[in-house]
């Protein structure tokens, strides 16, 4: 783990307080609620490796049945930006779901309730009338995922600024075209890296696999 992921525990710990786990609508209507009962974890667990292999945003993520797919760069640290969260919405309803799941995927056993004093991944079901503005008031500190409760598509997003997005060729022309810069992702990735390489003065081997696992 990096520093920076360690830093970001710590301060998750701090808050953990004041994290808002849920939100109400006008109404009561219930528009993000945090999952903490362990067979409502193992269904949402059934439909996240429907669409994924593993929990690695850098690596060969999507099963072969998700055939279309693509990377957004960048995102808003750990979460969405504005345009690309109401293109995920927009999407969503084109496949026909819902609501859509958020987990944090970065630790180990992410879909397990965890020990007393240990750290516990967060999971929600989400209803496709949260706000971005809610959406983004949320305190996301881990890598998580945004994916659908029947296992057509989902979206992974990294802790170096970029996410990885796969589904039907309908959810990934619904997001592109109410997410106009869909297409400067592959080459803002591409510079981003190039400009890790050069200050960091390192190789990263897993870029081409990467890529040729995204863009086959």
């Amino acid at each position: 783990m990096s520093l920076m992921n360690f830093l970001n525990l710590l301060t998750l710990c701090r808050l953990k307080f004041i994290i808002k786990h849920d939100f109400i609508g006008e109404g009561g209507v219930k528009l993000m609620v945090e999952v903490a009962n362990q067979n409502d974890l193992d269904t949402m667990q059934n439909q996240f490796y429907k669409v994924f292999k593993n929990t690695d945003p850098f690596g060969e993520l999507f099963h072969d049945s998700i055939e279309h797919r693509l990377i957004l760069c960048p995102v808003k640290q750990y979460r969405l930006n504005k345009d690309q969260y109401h293109a995920l919405l927009q999407a969503t309803k084109a496949e026909g779901d819902t609501i859509f799941y958020i987990t944090e995927t970065e630790l180990e056993d992410c879909f397990s309730i965890a020990e007393p004093h240990f750290i516990q991944p967060r999971s929600w079901q989400c209803s496709l009338q949260l706000s971005f503005d809610d959406y983004d008031d949320n305190w996301f500190y881990l890598e998580n995922t945004i994916y659908s409760p029947n296992g057509k598509w989902g979206l992974m997003i990294s802790h170096e600024d970029h996410a990885v997005l796969g589904g039907s060729k309908l959810f990934i022309d619904t997001f592109t075209q109410y997410y106009a810069e869909w297409s400067e992702g592959y080459d803002n990735f591409i510079k981003m890296w190039d400009e890790n390489k050069k200050l960091y003065n390192l190789k990263y081997d897993w870029i081409d696999g990467f890529l040729k696992h995204v863009y086959r």
